[in-house]
């Protein structure tokens, strides 16, 4: 049983180790998006159940020793893709098909790899089964998890700040000869077995039922919920947190350790407390999703996390509870890893191309409440019924109790919120407990048709609610844009003033842009790029010169187009079409700009590195870097080697503007590392408007430049000082080391 755990554990840590891996060497070239992680999950997903499915025949149609041959020998012939690292795609096709560019790349990069390690967990457990027949193979996958949770965990701690990408890919190379070594252990294992290495009899603990196809759209639509909800949600918890393996790494964790505890000969899972815990926690999650940025970032990661664990474990406690024998082990795990493809395939294809807004979370929440209620009615079973309202009415009054609000008028909010936005659903949930406790009272048997009927108000009324509350539009929304980069969303606000109305470009709950909408204020600068800014004083700075070329990376909706002048040249990168797009139908800061306008698509940092490449060198008197969606940072804008890149672009006496302005990282610290080594004079500038429009925001921005008087100019020096560079303090982030755990504030 020894060299079969080892095998086992030493597999799944390689394929879980190579993930994050992966993501660190891929994020660069698509952008530093969110959607990155949700197509590697597709990918895994996919590869997943082509490595389960050739398990699976081998298992089917193979004797044991072909199957031993024959999975040895394609092990040693993946030994030609060794180191694990991906080439960098073309440019052209990063920004034009990023989706398909992607998948190409992984499958020609680490595809052989997956498929194999992927294989072996099904594989070596049906082997260990057939050299022992007394033991139950099930025990195994629980190593499986343990050995796949050690690589998630190590790798945020251990590996990725403590080594560079390529010496990271060597360790994995090295890593995977090693577990070569360990499987041919096994073979002799099983050598030594001799005759009883044998297609095993019906284990004890389970009867040898043929599977049938029900059994297996149960097993696929279990896990399809499973990995749905992992991909939905990583997605939205990256829409406003950067999206590095440390973050992604969290809720696929919490996935890895729901098998743990359920997948054991004395599962933790408890059905009642599961589900109560359920509608309790995933009506909080999804009430505070809708105050976005006002909810405090712990409380918001905690909301979401705490109900991903509940929801994992009562989908894999499900699975679990409906496995079949060890004879069917393969063709469980390859439906389940075909669920799994599903519901990531959803998420990351089939939901941007048929929906315009972000429905996918609530859309499996209501998914799983619904499939819960379905099987506490073929249960027969009241209190689990009892459960489900008593957590859902819980969540009536907590829900509203930790909305964003003043502390002492929480309570008040709550009672308002249920007289008022949850009276029907109140009354309706207090009226069906009342029924079922008299039925259950009066009767010889606790199933009476009130549970029933029940079971077929809740999830109707949780389900249409949630997906009512995600799908639901602003008053005044103008359009809605859906892309690879996430959801982009148009509204309109009017007020009592009219100076005041104006129109947002919002991204999740990050604006991107603002615009007056009053003929006489529509050109003024606006959001984080007032005259008061500091970007808007970088450009101040430069008014008094004509014919200025000017840089930036990032368009919104074209603001910083108000501060180009008859003469100038403004480029604009954007990675997103769609933003394009929407900056172009519903706002006019580009068309109304003195400047000539350019708009190229594509990320920021390759195009003007390819720029460079190709000869376009005319420098820059002012680059702006502002790509950043809220609090997610695309960190590879922030790496030594991008600023090189940016100086070869700069005007020896040019500005470079950075927008720092976040939540949960310290950027400062990383771009005063890089003028440290780059030479660059700093000056930091903090923006509170005094003014109390909704328009202007608060913004936080460090201007660069590597001739000092290029800052010496009284709009900047009146509001701080200038740092040289010897005298400043940071973390130096390189492409190939760049750890941000120093940057959490």
């Amino acid at each position: 049983m020894l060299p079969f755990g080892i095998a086992i554990f030493f597999g799944a840590f390689l394929l879980f180790l190579i993930q994050p891996l992966t993501g660190r060497f891929v994020l660069p070239w698509f952008g530093g998006s969110a959607g990155i992680w949700t197509v590697c999950l597709l990918f895994f997903q996919s590869a997943l159940f082509l490595g389960y499915s050739y398990a699976h025949l081998l298992n089917r149609f193979l004797p044991l020793r072909r199957q031993i041959a024959l999975h040895l020998g394609l092990l040693l012939g993946a030994l030609l893709w060794l180191p694990p690292v991906p080439a960098a795609p073309a440019i052209t096709a990063a920004a034009a098909q990023p989706l398909g560019s992607l998948l190409k790349l992984l499958v020609t990069t680490i595809g052989p790899l997956f498929v194999l390690l992927a294989a072996t967990s099904p594989l070596v457990q049906s082997w260990c089964f057939a050299a022992d027949k007394t033991a139950s193979p099930y025990r195994l996958y629980v190593l499986s998890n343990l050995g796949s949770l050690a690589a998630l965990l190590g790798y945020p701690f251990l590996f990725e700040p403590g080594f560079t990408r390529s010496i990271q890919a060597t360790f994995w190379s090295v890593g995977f000869v090693a577990f070569l070594v360990t499987l041919i252990w096994c073979t002799f294992r099983l050598r030594a077995a001799g005759p009883a290495a044998t297609p095993a009899p019906v284990a004890a603990t389970l009867a040898d039922v043929p599977v049938r196809w029900r059994d297996r759209i149960r097993w696929m639509g279990w896990a399809a919920v499973g990995t749905g909800l992992l991909a939905a949600t990583t997605a939205r918890l990256s829409a406003d947190v950067p999206p590095i393996p440390f973050l992604w790494i969290v809720p696929l964790t919490l996935y890895l350790l729901s098998f743990v505890v359920t997948f054991t000969a004395r599962s933790w899972y408890r059905p009642r407390l599961m589900a109560a815990a359920m509608m309790l926690l995933v009506a909080v999650t999804l009430d505070l999703q809708v105050y976005g940025t006002q909810v405090e970032f712990g409380q918001f990661l905690g909301s979401h996390l705490l109900a991903l664990g509940v929801g994992f474990i009562i989908c894999h406690g499900e699975l679990y509870r409906r496995r079949p024998a060890p004879q069917h082990l393969t063709d469980f795990y390859l439906t389940l890893s075909a669920g799994g493809a599903l519901g990531t395939l959803w998420v990351a294809v089939i939901s941007p191309a048929v929906l315009t807004v972000d429905l996918d979370l609530a859309l499996f929440w209501s998914a799983l409440i619904l499939a819960v209620a379905v099987t506490v009615f073929f249960r027969r079973d009241l209190v689990g019924v009892l459960a489900l309202w008593g957590g859902q009415l819980t969540a009536l009054m907590v829900a509203p109790a930790l909305r964003p609000t003043e502390e002492a008028t929480r309570w008040e909010n709550v009672i308002g919120v249920l007289t008022t936005e949850w009276l029907i659903p109140t009354v309706a949930g207090v009226a069906v407990i009342v029924l079922i406790g008299l039925c259950a009272r009066r009767a010889h048997t606790p199933w009476r048709p009130a549970a029933t009927v029940a079971l077929a108000v809740l999830p109707l009324i949780t389900g249409g609610f949630y997906l009512k509350s995600a799908g639901s539009t602003a008053p005044g929304t103008v359009a809605n844009y859906r892309s690879f980069y996430g959801t982009i969303n148009v509204v309109d606000y009017t007020f009592d003033d009219p100076r005041a109305n104006h129109r947002i470009m919002a991204h999740g709950t990050t604006n991107h842009g603002l615009q007056l909408t009053h003929p006489d204020y529509r050109n003024a600068p606006t959001s984080y790029y007032t005259h008061t800014s500091g970007v808007g004083r970088a450009f101040i700075r430069h008014n008094q010169s004509y014919g200025r070329q000017l840089g930036v990376v990032g368009l919104g909706v074209g603001t910083l187009a108000a501060y180009g002048m008859r003469g100038d040249t403004m480029r604009f990168y954007e990675i997103d079409p769609e933003v394009i797009a929407a900056a172009a139908a519903h706002f006019d800061f580009i068309p109304n700009s003195a400047a000539e306008i350019e708009v190229v698509l594509g990320d920021g940092r390759l195009q003007l590195e390819q720029e460079i490449r190709d000869g376009h060198v005319a420098p820059y008197d002012i680059l702006v870097i502002d790509a950043f969606s809220g609090d997610s940072v695309p960190i590879h804008l922030l790496t030594t080697e991008a600023f090189a890149i940016y100086l070869a672009r700069l005007a020896p006496q040019g500005v470079l503007a950075v927008n720092i302005s976040n939540r949960i990282l310290d950027l400062r610290r990383a771009v005063e590392g890089n003028a440290r080594r780059h030479g660059l004079f700093l000056a930091h500038i903090i923006d509170h408007p005094e003014r109390n429009e909704s328009w202007y925001f608060g913004s936080e921005w460090l201007l660069l430049s590597p001739d000092r008087e290029a800052l010496e100019s009284e709009v900047i020096t009146k509001w701080t000082g200038i740092a040289d560079p010897a005298s400043l303090r940071g973390i130096e982030l390189t492409d190939e080391f760049s750890s941000l755990l120093p940057l959490l504030r």
